[in-house]
């Protein structure tokens, strides 16, 4: 199995290199853990965008009653949004049945940079066990797969890379039982 890791939302090669992979995103701090905090509580979706603009005409082009706008810039709240980036937010009680249109500073930048991919996961110290299950059982046999792990400024890289690497300790033993 090869597992490439990109970090800083580097190049991952384009469109035609991730045509036949599954890419599992992971944005340390918030992105991710929001998306599973929103998914895990019942939100229908949820559609990242890499810009203010292509969010909000979106979510305008969405029954407004199904659909919150979630974000910040910089780890500030988007005014006018309905909610920040942090995953306290999404609680049952606010993303039920909702279809959430969301952008981050990093972490959707990074799944918008995983665009053409067989299939894009989203991985975070929430999630590592369904993280590595899901991404054992989504790679084919012969289809390399690669994460991203965008690096906010100011986190240290040990803390960036720290969920990769458990990630991959996890996909390992996922391997080592199914053999």
């Amino acid at each position: 199995m090869r597992i490439d890791v990109h970090f800083n939302g580097s190049s991952t090669g384009g469109q035609a290199e991730l045509h036949d992979r599954v890419v599992l995103v992971i944005d340390v701090l918030r992105a991710s853990t929001s998306i599973a905090a929103a998914l895990n509580n019942g939100a229908r979706a949820v559609i990242p965008f890499q810009g203010v603009d292509e969010a909000m005409t979106r979510a305008r082009s969405l029954e407004r009653s199904d659909v919150l706008l979630a974000g910040e810039r910089k780890m500030v709240p988007i005014r006018g949004f309905d909610l920040g980036n942090s995953p306290g937010e999404f609680t049952p009680a606010v993303v039920q049945g909702k279809t959430i249109v969301m952008t981050t500073t990093n972490g959707t930048a990074a799944l918008a940079g995983a665009q053409g991919a067989h299939e894009v996961l989203v991985g975070s110290f929430a999630n590592y066990s369904v993280g590595s299950r899901g991404f054992a059982r989504r790679r084919g046999p012969t289809s390399p797969s690669r994460w991203s792990a965008p690096g906010p400024t100011g986190v240290s890289p040990s803390r960036t890379r720290s969920v990769p690497a458990g990630l991959f300790a996890a996909l390992r033993g996922e391997e080592s039982r199914r053999s």
